[in-house]
């Protein structure tokens, strides 16, 4: 996909009312989510969930509209996205509808690389094609490896394997869909993954996640941390290669094993962003409050 050019709609006075999209299991948001309604309020806006697929939701009724717990969109991605370019049709839509047809499959990752953002490296294997998983590691010298399909999210199918192991894996993504296979950074046991989450392109507060593979954890254990300044530079330069500013972003990565930070995933569609941490929920309702045009 070209640089991103699409348009960033603005409203000329506030909306009636603010969407925050949500999914058919979470009607009333994430409860992180939630800490985003009584900022929202403060400056003003009157912000409901609504769930992105009901049928039953009058659109016309909402001035703007901002994505969030949408989870599972990807196993109907055609359809969300469908309902993106509906939504982006009648109101300013954050993040963009262009963003996030091109965020929701991993290939994105090849775009940033291109780019010059430093990312984990990845193979991708196209739908219906063929690999031997054990030649693809041996070759490029993964002793373990993550496998995933490239269109997923919340660790949906998502695996490690060594060199020998998960060839039935893989050949079942691709039965359906594109698959991605990256080396395993052992890294991730020690610091984690970081994230850094920045509003309107600017880096606010930054978690530790912890990985898919480490057990003993729960959802809403993830520290705040301060991110080195190489991985805010990191940040940085993913968000500069959007091409243009998200509303909001997720920026995960990894030490490599040299230590530098490298780009896992550029999360622009529906990531949790931690609101809990200090001052965050302020800062997302300013930053909304500056697109709809009420600051």
């Amino acid at each position: 996909m070209s640089r991103l050019e699409a348009p960033n709609p603005r409203l000329s006075s506030p909306p009636m009312l603010l969407a925050l999209a949500t999914a058919a299991d979470l009607p009333n948001l994430d409860a992180d989510e939630r800490l985003l309604l009584e900022p929202l309020a403060a400056l003003g806006i009157e912000a409901m969930a609504v769930v992105w697929d009901d049928a039953e939701i009058d659109w016309s009724a909402y001035g703007a509209c901002v994505i969030r717990s949408t989870w599972g969109y990807f196993k109907k991605r055609d359809a969300y996205l469908a309902w993106t370019r509906s939504v982006a049709a009648r109101m300013p839509l954050f993040n963009p509808a262009p963003v996030v047809a091109w965020n929701t499959h991993k290939g994105y990752l090849r775009d940033l690389d291109a780019r010059g953002v430093a990312v984990v490296p990845t193979a991708f294997v196209d739908r219906g094609a063929t690999v031997d998983l054990a030649s693809l590691l041996r070759d490029r010298g993964w002793d373990e490896a993550v496998v995933k399909p490239a269109v997923s999210a919340g660790g949906f199918a998502t695996t490690r394997v060594r060199v020998g192991e998960g060839q039935e894996h893989v050949d079942a993504i691709v039965a359906s869909g594109d698959a991605m296979i990256q080396p395993y950074f052992s890294a991730v046991e020690r610091r984690g993954e970081i994230s850094v989450i920045a509003f309107d392109g600017a880096p606010s507060h930054a978690v530790r996640k912890f990985s898919a593979f480490e057990r003993g954890w729960k959802d809403g254990d993830e520290p705040s941390v301060d991110a080195t300044e190489q991985e805010l530079r990191l940040a940085r330069r993913a968000l500069d290669a959007v091409g243009e500013t998200p509303l909001y972003a997720r920026v995960d990565m990894v030490a490599g094993v040299d230590g530098l930070p490298l780009l896992m995933e550029l999360e622009l569609t529906e990531p949790s962003l931690f609101l809990r941490q200090g001052g965050a929920a302020e800062r997302f309702a300013r930053a909304i409050a500056r697109r709809i045009g009420s600051l």
